[in-house]
């Protein structure tokens, strides 16, 4: 039996599918307007649905899209202009309005119905860029100058104006740090090692300097201490299985843009393994053989 297309029909794909939607213009025109603009809501959903359900284009289109950091930002602009105020909230809400139906149709799930898993987002959130070195400079001096006499400042300032001097020291840093962003894109942030083996080379006290803690409700008084360490060791134990099972959904600022959930691997089973010079962290990958947990009770 005939197939249904060749491989010349696929290679050629962008070509008749140019032409037919061209065709199709004039005729969609000449409909009613009730029937056009139904029409034109299918085809825009069926785009949505195509686009982003090829992991590849959805997904990198969803990265593009939350590498604008302009709806952080509080509106301004100069009066009688196209950047007024109204005119940038109406940008920041078809930005928002775009960014979560296209997220929703990424992370689409019919078992869930459309909610998406706790790490679902992760391979669409951009990396941390790197600071203009320029920025970097002006930011550095405007916290000093509450903390420096005008002599101290004024000496400092030339110190940066040098260092960020064109063909300085700075320069070439900045340049590395930049090669090193793009040799990582995708996989991890241009700070995250050195900013984590900072933590870990820390040696003064953890209980008091690094650790975190978790308390039970104040608003469900028990009677004994044992109640406590039980409602405290079961709620444990429901949020480690919704993370297992990836239940929960991630973090999103303003119900759109997406966080790094990326930390919630750690909430369980890791522990920090103690160095002479840097400690190290340890993860169990697997979440079958984590079936303990530990209670210390009269220091014991």
């Amino acid at each position: 039996m005939k197939p249904p297309f060749t491989l010349q029909d696929v290679m050629d794909a962008p070509t008749w599918l140019s032409t037919t939607a061209v065709g199709l213009i004039p005729v969609i025109l000449a409909l009613p307007r009730p029937v056009r603009v139904r029409v034109l809501t299918v085809c825009t959903v069926a785009t949505f649905w195509v686009v982003s359900h090829q992991i590849t284009p959805g997904r990198r289109m969803l990265r593009m899209l939350l590498r604008w950091r302009g709806w952080l930002h509080k509106d301004s602009g100069e009066s009688g202009g196209l950047k007024t105020s109204s005119f940038l909230q109406l940008r920041k809400r078809f930005y928002l309005g775009t960014l979560g139906i296209l997220s929703t149709f990424v992370t689409w799930d019919w078992q869930r119905l459309g909610k998406p898993k706790l790490f679902s987002l992760q391979d669409t959130l951009p990396t941390l860029p790197v600071p203009k070195l320029r920025r970097t400079c002006e930011r550095l001096l405007a916290s000093l100058w509450p903390l420096l006499s005008d002599e101290e400042y004024e000496k400092t300032a030339a110190m940066v104006s040098d260092f960020a001097s064109a063909g300085g020291t700075g320069e070439r840093l900045q340049r590395a740090l930049v090669e090193r962003a793009q040799r990582l894109e995708g996989t991890q942030s241009w700070v995250e090692v050195w900013w984590e083996e900072e933590f870990l080379r820390r040696r003064d006290g953890l209980p008091i300097a690094g650790n975190w803690y978790g308390l039970d409700r104040l608003d469900t008084p028990r009677a004994t201490q044992s109640e406590r360490a039980a409602v405290l060791i079961s709620g444990a134990v429901k949020f480690h299985r919704m993370i297992k099972t990836e239940r929960l959904e991630p973090l999103r600022m303003m119900g759109v843009v997406p966080l790094c959930m990326w930390q919630y691997r750690r909430l369980f089973h890791t522990c920090r393994q103690p160095g002479a010079e840097m400690d190290t962290i340890f993860t169990a990958t697997d979440y079958s053989d984590t079936r303990h947990l530990c209670v210390m009770c009269k220091e014991k």
